[in-house]
């Protein structure tokens, strides 16, 4: 039987934890350096450029050149300097180098902060290496990671939880060999000194040394793009169940992402086989359960000859061969219709009032039980849920972006724009934390 909500003012709304004012523990991170891998464009390399025209190496060697260097392998463990078709310099593995004036390191046609090493991680090929300050690191991770013109509070939210990232994986240590972190999305997007802003760069400052702590350890700061209404338990998406990770309410959300995606059973089918699932011709596809955040928690493909059932992240793996690549959030029903864009609900949070779409929010039922909002009706229109679909196409309607565990980026920058504080953005998104 449909459950009837009571909705007359009776959604639960973001309760802003305070931050505990415990004396601050300020990092001096300016003079802890990071060593990132430049595995986007500097990874597994015969050669790189190096179009500096004057370096330091190792312990302060100087050396000059007209038109820039080229650093390639060298024997089985080591990568050698040229200059032209002249070896100049044997440079080991802990070999720094950088700017003989000061400035930025060039490699081809993109500059970098501090120094770079050049390793050798197997076969007959080299990795470019960044070392430079966490502080630095951020100037670029920043506005890598959001948007440079959004609110400055939303850029200070960024700086911290990038930070507390970035010392969380220095303090647990590196799953990469050589290097702390690597510039690729899965640890942090990293750019170099081109993608620099003087936005992001001002909240990276304004927050420096600042990170983020649960019980006196650092948090492990996840975050991504869209939650398309609500944030997820890190236990829904991985193993871990962490309690800074809890599901929360972001009706703030700026601008969410709304999607859809078609597949027939042909392609189906391809994805089946390109997932090693052997059942046959694809015939159909159920949502076997959903989280209380709204999100998918498990997929059933239908065949010929079986199923699959898809669990947690790997519903939205299952369709990266695709063309559009992997499903943009695990938020989606089979059909269409519960993005309802035309019917908005205004909300009063304590501070201001607001409208929101209905996806994703709490209500309480007829017992007064808080409840993730699947059937409901606003002026008139149902936005009941399908769960079911089969057919020679079928549709997928979604909203949100990423994983949906921590910090909503969207999220914060909407709280900004509605005027929270990073601190008060940061509580949030991430229970029970201190900011020291």
């Amino acid at each position: 039987m449909k459950k009837v909500l009571l909705f007359s003012m009776m959604i639960m709304l973001i309760t802003l934890v305070p931050v505990q004012t415990a004396q601050a523990r300020f990092i001096p991170t300016h003079f802890m350096v990071l060593r990132i891998g430049l595995a986007e464009r500097f990874s597994a390399r015969a050669s790189i450029d190096l179009r500096n025209t004057a370096i330091f190496y190792g312990h302060n060697y100087l050396q000059s050149t007209s038109g820039g260097f080229t650093v390639r392998p060298y024997g089985s463990h080591q990568a050698a300097l040229y200059d032209g078709s002249l070896r100049v310099r044997v440079l080991d593995a802990s070999t720094q180098v950088r700017d003989a004036y000061g400035g930025f390191i060039w490699l081809e046609g993109i500059a970098y902060r501090g120094a770079v090493e050049f390793i050798r991680t197997g076969g007959h090929s080299i990795t470019a290496v960044n070392i430079l300050s966490i502080e630095e690191y951020l100037f670029s991770v920043v506005p890598s990671e959001m948007p440079a013109s959004w609110h400055i509070e939303a850029l200070k939210a960024q700086s911290v939880a990038a930070r507390t990232y970035a010392l969380h994986a220095l303090e647990r240590g590196s799953t990469h060999v050589g290097f702390d972190l690597c510039d690729r999305v899965h640890c942090q997007v990293y750019r170099g000194v081109e993608w620099e802003h003087e936005n992001s760069t001002q909240a990276v400052l304004a927050t420096a040394g600042l990170a983020a702590y649960f019980a006196g350890e650092l948090i492990d700061a996840v975050y991504f793009a869209s939650s398309g209404g609500f944030t997820e338990n890190s236990e829904n998406v991985w193993l871990e169940a962490r309690p800074y990770l809890r599901s929360m309410p972001d009706p703030h959300e700026f601008e969410p992402v709304i999607w859809t995606r078609a597949f027939s059973l042909v392609e189906l089918t391809s994805l089946l086989a390109q997932n090693n699932h052997h059942i046959g011709s694809a015939t159909g596809m159920t949502i076997g359960s959903t989280h209380p955040s709204g999100r998918v928690e498990s997929l059933v493909i239908h065949g010929a000859t079986g199923q699959v059932v898809l669990t947690r992240e790997e519903i939205r793996t299952f369709f990266s061969p695709s063309p559009d690549g992997s499903l943009h959030s695990r938020n989606f029903v089979i059909g269409g219709g519960h993005i309802m864009p035309s019917a908005n609900v205004s909300i009063f949070d304590g501070l201001q009032t607001f409208e929101v779409l209905p996806h994703g929010l709490y209500g309480v039922d007829s017992q007064r039980t808080p409840m993730i909002m699947g059937d409901f009706s606003i002026f008139g229109t149902n936005a009941h849920q399908p769960v079911t679909a089969s057919g020679d196409t079928i549709m997928l309607s979604g909203s949100g972006f990423g994983h949906g565990v921590g910090m909503s980026q969207r999220g914060a920058e909407g709280m900004a724009r509605r005027g929270y504080t990073f601190r008060e953005i940061l509580a949030h998104f991430y229970t029970g934390i201190t900011i020291e």
